[in-house]
This record gives structure tokens, sequence and C-alpha cells, in this order.
């Protein structure tokens, strides 16, 4: 007999037996409610959303610190205009280089060559779109490595915490120092490039990598920016202490590379010009004198980013005391616990690098405001490490029990550190921006459009700034032996270091024969302006000058043309060489 459709149904809906034996409340089955997540699967999607996030955040900082930038070039002399000295002469000497004109044997440098060859793809492009539209696309890149830059630093503390991430990319992103020294091509951006990316290749998580190759690949990420500036040095003493501390064979892997990248770029340069190379870049940065001496106190408001605040510029107060407590907060979350559980090579390198930066910014005779972002990044990544173990301790001591409170603790509590840091940082980026703003418009012009109109395409001319020169499109000549003058103040210094630049001398008598010599072969002058000290003006050579030389423009900057058909141009080389032999023969 078939059963009946009840006992059909019946059986159907039969609950199961659990592996205990016991049989499950009925009120659960054909619910629809879903069982409870495994604790692993909750742990595992969390850490999915920490990463997430952490991206976003670090990818959020980086635009931020490039859209600083792109703000600065949006103005009207931005992109264009002459604002700074140093961007002209580097970028001049790699136009220089793709021309075929070599640094230290045809002409001054008194910086390692890396920039050059960093900067030579873009100058080639200065045969097709010309110096001026060149040098824009070099401030472009710059704003491109600004946000490369954070994020590099937001990668090294990925593994921490969302905290440790917003802490250090924001920190580096809106850093005042840092959007000064990228508003245009200088140093310090190229350089902490560089020594971040032999970080990232040397360090994994908290350890150094075991791998052998991405040790030897961070050495010469090193020594790289050490052809850029030789402060790169100070980073990587920081990691081979700790690569030693941990393994030798680490550490001489990481000098090893070190050595290569930087022997390599620099040794075709020392074979053509040993001498030259020596006395520019070692010698006479060395015997360096300052022109004014800026004290502790003032180097502190760039150094910890308070250079744009109302009323602090000339007040040392407040950055001493700023600096103050981030070293007693370093000191307390940072260093005494690392010393007393033994930090990471990570915590270490951090801290040990913040130190030697910040030192070899304070130790210097001679200070500029952009020298403090070579710190920034270090002092960034010290600060995201001890952000991270505030955090982490804070939490332990709010949720002693691990799970899912912890976890939904220590989101809250990076949320509202990240909150801090942003709350923090607004005032200062805007106050920078604001300080920024009035110091381009005060200081900086464009006189490129008017010094194109009175000098002629190819013509011979010589100035005391090549930035002029190269926002006028005009900076190479098609005259053969024009003088290849690039940097006035490392010429100056090449030839006389315990006398910079200054209207009131005293005046070598190579240096002012040489700009005689460079007066004589030039077609046309052009002066940064009525108070040009990088020239030696002695009361002859004025002389000389305005008998032989007319003013054609006088504005944003001052055009002489020469009266007389100009001299020939000595060899390539021999005009470089002659007053710096002279120089050291009368020093000997």
């Amino acid at each position: 007999m078939p059963p009946r459709p009840e006992a059909q149904v019946t059986a159907t809906i039969r609950p199961v037996s659990s592996p205990t034996g016991l049989v499950p409340p009925m009120s659960r089955v054909g619910t629809g409610d879903r069982p409870p997540v495994p604790p692993a699967r909750a742990a595992r999607g969390h850490v999915e959303l920490g990463r997430l996030l952490s991206v976003v955040t670090a990818v959020a900082a980086a635009l931020l610190a490039a859209g600083i930038v792109v703000h600065d070039l949006a103005r009207p002399i931005g992109l264009y205009g002459a604002t700074e000295y140093d961007d002209g002469t580097y970028f001049g000497a790699a136009i220089r280089l793709v021309d075929g004109h070599l640094p230290y044997r045809d002409f001054v440098f008194i910086q390692p060559p890396g920039i050059t060859l960093v900067m030579a793809p873009i100058a080639l492009a200065a045969h097709g779109i010309g110096a001026r539209g060149a040098l824009a696309l070099a401030r472009v890149l710059t704003a491109v490595v600004a946000g490369v830059n954070v994020l590099l630093v937001a990668h090294l503390v990925r593994h921490r915490s969302l905290a440790a991430v917003v802490t250090g990319a924001f920190v580096l992103a809106a850093f005042p120092a840092a959007i000064y020294a990228d508003h245009t091509m200088m140093l310090e951006p190229y350089l902490v490039l560089f020594c971040l990316i032999g970080a990232n290749l040397a360090l994994s998580g908290d350890e150094l990598t075991s791998v052998r190759w991405r040790l030897v690949a961070g050495g010469v990420a090193f020594g790289f920016a050490g052809t850029v500036k030789t402060w790169a040095v100070v980073p990587l003493l920081a990691l081979c202490v700790c690569a030693v501390w941990r393994s030798r064979r680490s550490g001489a892997l990481l000098v090893a590379g070190a050595a290569a990248g930087f022997v390599l770029p620099c040794l075709p340069f020392v074979l053509l010009a040993p001498h030259a190379f020596f006395h520019d870049v070692v010698a006479s940065q060395l015997a360096r004198a300052a022109a004014r001496h800026t004290g502790v106190a003032l180097r502190l408001v760039s150094i910890v980013g308070v250079r744009g605040v109302a009323g602090v510029y000339q007040s040392r107060i407040l950055a001493v005391r700023v600096a103050v407590v981030l070293a007693a907060f370093l000191v307390a979350a940072s260093l005494a616990p690392a010393l007393r559980r033994r930090g990471s090579p990570l915590e270490w390198f951090a801290l040990l690098a913040t130190a030697g930066t910040v030192t070899a910014i304070l130790v210097p005779p001679e200070f500029y405001s952009h020298y403090a972002y070579f710190s920034a990044p270090f002092l960034a990544l010290a600060l995201a490490l001890a952000a991270d173990r505030v955090v982490r301790l804070a939490t332990r001591l709010a949720a002693p029990a691990r799970g899912t409170a912890r976890r939904r603790l220590a989101t809250a509590a990076a949320v509202l550190a990240a909150l801090a840091v942003v709350a923090g940082l607004v005032p200062l980026v805007t106050a920078e921006l604001k300080f920024d703003s009035y110091s381009l418009t005060k200081r900086s012009t464009d006189p490129g459009p008017a010094i194109e109109a009175v000098v002629p395409a190819g013509a011979c001319a010589v100035s005391d700034a090549a930035s002029l020169l190269i926002s006028a499109d005009r900076f190479t000549s098609a005259r053969p032996g024009c003088p290849e003058l690039v940097d006035a103040t490392g010429t100056w210094l090449s030839l006389d270091p315990h006398h910079p630049p200054s209207l009131k001398g005293p005046f070598d008598p190579a240096l002012v024969a040489l700009w005689k010599r460079w007066f004589e072969q030039a077609q046309y002058v052009v002066q940064a302006g009525p108070r040009d000290f990088r020239i030696p003006w002695t009361p002859a050579l004025r002389q000389w000058f305005l008998a032989n030389y007319r003013l054609v423009y006088a504005g944003k900057a001052t055009v002489w043309r020469h009266l007389a058909a100009p001299k020939a141009g000595v060899a390539l080389g021999k005009g470089r060489a002659a007053p710096v032999a002279a120089r050291r023969a009368s020093a000997a």
C-alpha cells in the first residue's frame, strides 16, 4: 500500500542529526536564516577591506601631492616662468649634455651628473618643442615624482595598519617643504625618489629582504641617488647599519650595489675630466663658504613644516616647540619600544634615517628651504610607524579580547587617526600655499617672450641665470665658439669657494678675466636684474662692459647687445679648464 502524501512530506522535512547526535531546533530549518560567518572568514574579509582602504588612501594622498604641484604650475608663471635659479642650471646642463658638451670637461657643474642623466630624455625633446616647452615638461614630471614618492612611503608601511598608511602618505603629501621643493625641477624630489626605491627594494615588511638581487638592486638605487646629490649616503648608511646588525652578507650586498650605482654613471665623466670632476663636485663643495648663515631655529621652521604659518617664519619659538614635541613623540612611541623589544630593521631605518637627514640639513653652512624635503619622507615614515604603535596599544587596552570587537575598534582608531592627521595638515597646507603664492608672485617672472623678441634665434647669448635663456628658448646657439656657461654661481664657487657670490667682492682675478672673455665672445648678455651679484663687477669690468654693450631691453630682465663683432671663441674644454688651472696654481 503506497504511503500517504502527508507521510512523504513528513519524510522530506525530517531533520538530520548533527555530528553530536543532537537535533538542531526546527525553527532554524526552512526559515531562510544564514549560518554564522566563520571567524577565519570574517578575519580574512577584514584584512581585505583594510588592504583596499590602504590602497585608496595611498592613491588619494599621491593625487593630493601631485595636485598641489599642478596647482602651482597652473598659475600664470608657474609652468613657463623663471621661478628658480637652480632648475635652469640643472636642466641647462642636461641640454648641454645631449648637445655633446660634457659637464666638468666643457663647463663647470658642481653637482654629480645624475640629474643630467635623468633629464636627458626630456632635454632631447627640446630639439622639437624648444627649451621653454621642455622645461615645462620637466616640471610636470616633477609633479608625477611628488606623487610617486608618496606611494613609495605608503608601500613601506602597507603591512602595518591603515593608521600607518594614512599618517605616512598624507604627512609627506602635504608637507610644506614638499610643496616648495616640488613646484619646479629641483634635486630633492629626485634624490628622495631613488632613496625610497632603494628602501622598498631592500626591505620586505618589517625585515630586510632575503632575496639577494633585491638587496643589490636597492643598493644600486641608493648609489644612483648619490649621483643626484651626495646626501644620499646618509639614509644608505642607516640602512647598512640595519643590514649589518642582522647579517654581514646583507650589508655587503647593499654596499656593493651602492658602489656600482654611483661609480658606473660617474665613470665616463671622471675618465674624460678627472681633475675637473673632483674639483667641481668634491673640492669646491667642501671648501664652500656660506654667503649668509642660517640659524638652527630658522632651519627647524622648514624641517618641521611651519614655514608658511603667519608670524612664524621670523619667530622661531613655535618651530622649536613643534620639534621638541615631535622628538618626544618619536622617542616615546618608537625609540623606547624599539630599544626594549629590539625593534625591526624598518623601525630602526626610519629612526636612523630621520636623525641623519635632519642632522645633514642642520650642519652645512648654507641652507635653503627646499633642503627640508630631504628629511620629510623619513620623518613621515617614522611618524607612521609610531602612530601605528600607538593605535595598536590603544586597541589592546580598550578591547583585551581578540575577535570582531578588536577589529572594529582598530578600524575606528585608524579612522580617528586619519581625521586627526588631516585636521592637523589642512592649516599648514593652506598657509604654505598662500605663502608660496605670495612668494612666486613677488619674486618670479616670465621674461621669456620679451627676451625672445630682442634676441634672434641662434644668437650667442650668455646670462647669469640660465633659466632666463631657457624660458626664452635662446639657451643654445648656432654660432661656433659661443661660451658654454650653465651655472654662474657654480663657476664662481669653483674658482673661489671661500668667497661666495657677492656685490661687494672680493673678486677673484681669474673669475673676472673669465667673464670678460665671455663678454668678448657673446653677442647678447641677459641679466637677471640690476643687482646681478653672480657677475664679478669690478669697476674696470663694468666700465669696459658699458663701453662695448648697449641696453636693448629693460624690464623683468635686462638685455644688452654687443656693439662690436664678438671675438672668436676658444676650443671647447680649454676655455673651461684654463681659469680652473690658474686658480689651482695660485692656491698651490
